[in-house]
């Protein structure tokens, strides 16, 4: 699917379509349009099919195979693929129709072949398999976006897409290595890279329609869209640990944190900011985001157990917080427990006060894109900004706040989403202090000789 139509996939419609009501417009909000979003009340797919397939003929090749993309009984060949008549239609008329939609429960991962009386398949996730398994229509019989608007295609360059892979390849890889309490690790060809890759600019890299704008949380919901499926884990790949190295996922913070530059240089706002503020804003932006980010993969993989302490650290491997169970690979025993006594309390704080809360939660992905905004223009506390930089931090969070509004109700339906709202935003303040007593700890823990990290001593953190 073109990179035009995966863009939309990852928007709430009625926030990219409907205009926005003041607060001194006092007549009925009109009921939104189902451009492609949920709506449960729609009609049963099987309804009001039109009949014409490629290879209607089919029919006659029914079998016992079952359905690829749904899981029901196929009806032979349908778009080169063993497919369901519903599944056809559905198909053909998402296609023809160009809609879009968002997944029901926000994972885009929805099991298509458990089906409820009165409840449809998730038509986003519907459409994904469909596309998956190989269905395809050809491009005469319903012409692409691009050439409908006449407007060049919204496809990234090659050079483009990679700029920040072949930096990171081409950067020196500095040596992480335990020297008896000290974690090794020169940091310096890392924040030089950041610094020059903060500078870029990749917000024209994604083409829209003539007429067609979006807004900063649109283009934010987007990038976190995708950054966030380019760093999910297979739960078959996944391996639990209870011994970290001494590089403690090095290499994978070192390629996180510059993916997480390419979210904020896709952001027409942040790519105008003056060139000496964008350092201060990311590096306070990258440690808060990563904390609810990795929150927010472990729920996806193991799911709302709130007993359950498999933490994921990067893109492979969890870790089993269990205290009495997590080692150091070669730091002594007794330096160890000195190492747990000192993160005892952080580690009852992440899970009693944000992995568990966040588990009952279970926030979108716009939610997610929501919280990014919150954290990276809540600058207040960051000294030394331009004013014009406060001023349009300031301007994009009372944008978003305004699209959270229509997202609760117009997507989500949810009229009262005060306590919501409260929650996540107290998601945010969590991570904060998680953050800093993160850094206590390791003050501490140098202070006191028991551990010193050259990485949380880095320009990154400070």
């Amino acid at each position: 699917m073109c990179e035009q139509q995966d863009f939309f996939d990852h928007q709430p419609v009625l926030t990219t379509l409907t205009p926005m009501k003041t607060v001194f417009q006092r007549e009925k909000e009109p009921s939104p349009v189902n451009y492609g979003g949920q709506n449960y009340d729609d009609v049963d797919d099987d309804e009001g099919m039109d009949g014409d397939f490629n290879d209607k003929n089919n029919d006659s090749l029914t079998s016992n195979e079952p359905c690829l993309v749904c899981g029901g009984v196929a009806k032979g060949l349908h778009f080169q693929v063993n497919s369901c008549r519903a599944c056809a239609a559905f198909f053909r008329r998402s296609t023809k129709s160009k809609l879009v939609y968002r997944c029901q429960r926000g994972t885009g991962r929805c099991d298509l072949t458990v089906k409820v009386k009165g409840k449809p398949l998730c038509r986003y996730c519907r459409m994904k398999k469909c596309t998956s398994v190989g269905m395809r229509i050809e491009s005469e019989s319903i012409p692409s976006l691009e050439s409908t608007h006449n407007s060049p295609p919204s496809t990234i360059p090659e050079n483009e897409t990679t700029s920040l892979q072949v930096s990171y390849k081409d950067m020196p890889r500095s040596e992480i290595r335990l020297e008896g309490k000290r974690i090794v690790y020169n940091t310096q060809p890392l924040v030089s890279l950041v610094k020059d890759s903060l500078q870029q600019n990749r917000s024209h890299l994604l083409s829209l329609p003539r007429g067609i704008t979006i807004t900063p949380m649109q283009k934010m919901n987007y990038a976190i869209s995708r950054f966030v499926n380019s760093l999910t884990p297979k739960i078959g790949d996944i391996q639990i640990v209870t011994e970290i190295g001494a590089d403690c996922g090095m290499r994978f913070q070192e390629e996180y944190i510059l993916k997480l530059i390419d979210v904020l240089t896709s952001c027409d706002y942040f790519v105008n900011l003056p060139a000496c503020d964008k350092f201060p804003l990311f590096k306070r932006f990258w440690t808060v985001f990563q904390q609810l980010e990795r929150g927010y993969q472990t729920m996806v993989v193991f799911g709302s157990e709130t007993n359950d302490y498999r933490f994921i650290i990067d893109d492979k491997k969890a870790v089993d917080m269990d205290l009495d169970k997590v080692k150091i690979t070669g730091m002594p025993a007794s330096d160890l427990n000195n190492v747990m006594k000192l993160f005892e309390p952080i580690r009852e704080r992440m899970f009693t006060h944000l992995m568990n809360p966040l588990k009952t939660i279970r926030p979108t992905i716009f939610e997610i894109a929501y919280m990014a905004q919150q954290i990276l223009w809540s600058c207040f506390e960051i000294s030394g900004l331009t004013p014009e930089t406060y001023k349009v931090a300031e301007e994009v969070l009372e944008r978003s706040s305004n699209e959270i509004h229509n997202y609760y109700v117009y997507d989500m339906r949810i009229t009262n989403y005060a306590s919501r709202h409260a929650s996540i935003l107290k998601l945010i303040a969590v991570s904060e202090f998680i953050i800093r007593s993160k850094k206590d700890m390791m003050i501490m823990a140098k202070v006191f000789d028991v551990l010193e990290n050259d990485f949380f001593d880095s320009e990154l953190f400070q």
